[in-house]
């Protein structure tokens, strides 16, 4: 796996929003001492520092270590070793605390800013590429690395923002070195440290209180003050420690980051404000390698709908001519984990580039994050290798673990447990209070306009219950969840449940496994997507195991009676055919799948049946499901139709026996010809329905109908169809008329030769006076 980064020192970079073929780069955490390989000639080793130490060096291209190297087109020279290690982490392949970047520079790059995850020089010399390449595997960290602690923000409620790095153990240790810049620069303001204590009764200390005019983030004399209120005494048990800070609205500031004991603890907090002129729906997208991402922005009307754009660190992007190029909504397809980052997006009134441009951009333009995980969706591991556990009420599987991480507001393996109400933390033990922040908060007691932060892939969410860019909103009737992006529509009665556990109010819909309560059984499902095998034209094979307690989906409480294996054609409004498979033997299972189209995409699905039911994808209980197509074949004829005759021409249509996909190309080839003998015509269609003009009135003519599809070299021609044309109405007579005697006379009516024949004449008298 190679990537390739361009960075010339103290250049100005770009990144194209619209190109998505970028190279697959590699893991995007690493540790003290690693080592990566870059391709090219000759091979050098640069010593990268810790970002947080030498961020300020690095930025501002600072020399670390200069090797001199060899390239073709400019001799030799010296390497910038901060050109080195800023470009080696861009591309994810060191991590903040550096590590041995060996590389081979692979010489002037032949694309300037138009593929992502390159950095590119704009001030007019070549710019130059470093490949690098992973040659030894990461080392693991611990998956409690993910759940050392949380971020919380207010969003600048009332203009002031309070941010909070809380620790969800009382070993992790924090203080105000832990919060950091966009670009890892410790922030130097003033910050309050504190940790959390306890009283002889069990509460909570509320951390800072007012004593004799002083506030306090400790306790005093062995006394403090709780949100009952009261005084009560404080007692030795000490808890999890918490970083404090608070800035005005007028600072601008929009990222932070909450850094952890490992790079794959950092959470990254990026932060909205009331009263933008665009706002992003959320402070965070997500997806994983290859999906279809698209960025849900909102604007004044009176806002531009194209927007100058920029990833940090990386530099605006916009035309020569200085104008916006980027056009809302912003849709990226496929993904990649190239575009992970922070972006700004915006316009300004004068919407041409400019100082003044750039300020308002920065003042009033949508913030947000970018996570991609890099895996492809439902996998993990180093080589995306194996499958993830379904994490359910959103919980996202890390990319190199598997674990879920959950979403503000649930815990367990799969999240599948919802926390009391505004509580979050791996075991639901913080609670959206000032005696967990340190702030006051909008609403006491309440997660109401609160962020909340935890390490990627996830990044920042409402709490459970709550959405809106300032997380302000509570959920509408059918949604729940952390930000509201879970619904409970197809499953709950009346589409009624509650917003932060997704119990349906009423009780579910008939056919899905629910208790009492209205919660959804955890019923088993399979955990790996079906195989298919032996595709032909009409016929495949679904392959599966049975259910599997360790490695499967669902709870065992619910004994397995058999399998259900749903599957029907990729088409709108198509219905879901039905094959069972009783019994709850183990071991591999198969089910033929007959009476299929040719060259159609088919859905598959298999289902887990116990005497509880079933789920069916209905519920946001993952069911896994495998896609395939069938092969094209040579269809047959089953009828045709001559839907309109006249004396020149003749309009057919046909039949096929089975539907076949326009992906098969079957073309028709026509052969019209006269019963009696003459020349032939032929004519081809890709259509089953077919005009034909030029015949001959009042023609017996037999229709031959071949066709072939594009695995077929040469047509296939059928049985014979016959037709006859109507009569041409007939040409005007030649009328001759002769006196035979008083008061006769013979008449006699020629027809031209190319009249067609008349059978009656009818001849009247008409008298002249």
């Amino acid at each position: 796996m190679v990537i390739i980064v361009s960075l010339k020192r103290k250049a100005r970079v770009q990144i194209q929003a619209e190109t998505i073929h970028a190279i697959f780069p590699l893991p995007r955490i690493g540790t003290p001492g690693q080592s990566f390989l870059a391709r090219g000639l000759p091979r050098m080793l640069v010593p990268c520092p810790s970002q947080r130490s030498s961020h300020s060096m690095i930025s501002q291209g600072g020399a670390i270590y200069r090797p001199t190297v060899y390239n073709p087109l400019r001799g030799y020279r010296a390497i910038q070793s901060s050109d080195v290690c800023l470009s080696a982490l861009h591309a994810g392949v060191v991590g903040l605390r550096g590590g041995s970047v060996q590389f081979r520079e692979a010489g002037a790059s032949p694309i300037n800013g138009t593929i992502a995850n390159r950095v590119v020089s704009r001030s007019g010399d070549p710019a130059v590429a470093y490949a690098f390449v992973r040659e030894n595997q990461p080392a693991h960290f611990a998956e409690h690395d993910l759940t050392e602690k949380v971020l919380v923000h207010n969003s600048y409620f009332q203009d002031s923002l309070h941010l909070s790095c809380v620790a969800e153990r009382p070993d992790v240790n924090l203080n105000k070195s832990n919060i950091a810049r966009l670009e890892y620069e410790e922030y130097k303001a003033k910050a309050d440290v504190f940790q959390a204590r306890y009283t002889s009764r069990g509460n909570q200390c509320t951390f800072p209180f007012d004593y004799e005019r002083n506030s306090y983030w400790e306790c005093v004399d062995d006394w403090c003050y709780t949100h009952y209120p009261d005084w009560e005494y404080c007692s030795s048990a000490k808890g999890p420690w918490r970083v404090h800070w608070v800035k005005p609205k007028s600072s601008n500031l929009h990222a932070f980051r909450c850094l952890g004991t490992s790079p794959a603890a950092d959470i990254l907090a990026v932060i909205q404000a009331r009263g933008q002129t665009y706002t992003a729906a959320s402070s965070t997208f997500r997806a994983s390698r290859g999906d279809r991402l698209e960025v849900q922005l909102e604007r004044d009307p009176q806002a531009a709908a194209e927007v100058f754009f920029r990833r940090f660190p990386d530099d605006w992007r916009y035309t020569s001519n200085n104008v916006a190029t980027t056009s809302l909504p912003l849709t990226v397809d496929p993904v990649s984990p190239a575009h992970n980052g922070v972006y700004l997006l915006g316009n300004s009134g004068t919407r041409r580039w400019g100082k003044d441009t750039e300020k308002e951009i920065g003042s009033n333009g949508a913030y947000f994050h970018l996570v991609v995980r890099d895996c492809e969706a439902g996998r993990y591991g180093w080589n995306c290798e194996s499958w993830c556990p379904d994490c359910e009420n959103g919980g996202i599987c890390h990319p190199r673990t598997g674990a879920c991480i959950c979403p503000p507001g649930y815990s367990g393996p799969t999240c599948q447990s919802a926390c009391p109400q505004n509580k979050f933390g791996s075991d639901c033990q913080l609670e959206c209070s000032k005696a967990t922040l340190g702030f006051d908060l909008p609403r006491e007691g309440s997660c109401h306009h609160l962020t909340i932060c935890l390490p990627d892939p996830y990044g920042c969410s409402c709490a459970a219950g709550y959405t809106g860019p300032l997380c302000d909103e509570h959920c509408r009737k059918g949604s729940y969840g952390a930000g509201c992006t879970l619904s409970c529509e197809n499953f709950c009665k009346n589409g009624d449940c509650d917003p932060t556990t997704g119990k349906c109010s009423y009780g579910c819909r008939v056919g899905v496994p629910c208790s009492d309560d209205g919660t959804v059984l955890d019923v088993p499902r399979l955990a790996r997507p079906p195989g298919i095998a032996g595709v032909n034209s009409t016929t495949a094979l679904v392959t599966f195991s049975s259910w599997d307690g360790d490695t499967d989906d669902g709870s065992p409480d619910f004994p397995v009676t058999g399998y259900r294996v749903l599957y029907r054609a990729a088409v709108q409004d198509a219905e879901w055919h039905v094959v069972d498979s009783p019994g709850s033997h183990s071991g591999d299972r198969s089910v033929q799948l007959k009476d299929l189209w040719p060259g159609f995409e088919y859905n598959v699905r298999v289902l887990v049946m116990t005497d509880s039911g079933l789920v069916d994808g209905s519920t946001n209980q993952r069911v896994q499901g495998a896609d395939f197509i069938t092969n094209c074949s040579d269809p047959s004829i089953a009828e045709v139709e001559t839907t309109k005759v006249t004396n020149s021409s003749a309009s057919l249509s046909w039949s096929l026996h089975v539907h076949v996909h326009p992906r098969c190309e079957v073309t028709y080839v026509l052969e019209f010809s006269k019963k009696s003998g003459g020349t032939q015509i032929r004519r081809e269609t890709n259509a089953t329905s077919f005009t034909v003009d030029g015949l001959d009135p009042d023609t017996e003519y037999e229709l031959t109908i071949g066709l072939y599809s594009g695995i077929a070299r040469e047509p296939k021609f059928l049985e014979r169809w016959s037709f006859r044309t109507l009569m041409s109405p007939p040409l005007a007579p030649i009328l001759k008329l002769e006196v035979t005697a008083i008061q006769v006379i013979k008449v006699k009516l020629d027809l031209p030769r190319q009249s067609s024949r008349v059978d009656i004449y009818d001849v009247r008298q008409a008298s002249q006076v």
